[in-house]
């Protein structure tokens, strides 16, 4: 058992509020039944970008436990990100356990995250994280 965690492109008419978008049903490829895109990002066990989120979620508003739920992510929380990012105090070594998912190749995934964040956002969709642990 493990931490998944993943970033959806919501249409903009999918999207509720901050925590809840309509999802529609999972196809084998491409989006879903309603046009988000569920595969958009994905990682695995990345346990700083994890505590990071359930932050956010509880700033807008997030009462549950921070698994299997949802936060949308607007252009200031990606700012805040790419800060982080920087930052070694961000990044938790116990958890990298291979070279290549270290911490330069988790900073790099990020840094391609927010950029195709931004161009989702600034294209009228929007950004979602969520887990599963």
């Amino acid at each position: 058992m493990g931490l998944d965690q993943y970033a959806y492109r919501v249409k903009k008419q999918n999207v509720i509020d901050d925590l809840n978008f309509y999802e529609g049903d999972r196809l084998e490829f491409g989006p879903d039944t309603l046009g988000n895109d569920l595969d958009f990002d994905y990682w695995r066990k990345f346990y700083p970008l994890d505590r990071w989120a359930e932050e956010v979620y509880e700033r807008k508003g997030g009462k549950d436990v921070f698994n299997c739920s949802s936060v949308r992510l607007d252009l200031k929380d990606l700012d805040e990100l790419e800060k982080l990012a920087q930052e070694d105090e961000f990044y938790d070594d116990d958890y990298f356990t291979s070279p290549q998912e270290g911490r330069e190749w988790h900073y790099e995934h990020l840094m391609r995250f927010i950029k195709n964040a931004r161009e989702v956002i600034n294209d009228g969709d929007a950004v979602y994280y969520s887990n599963w642990w």
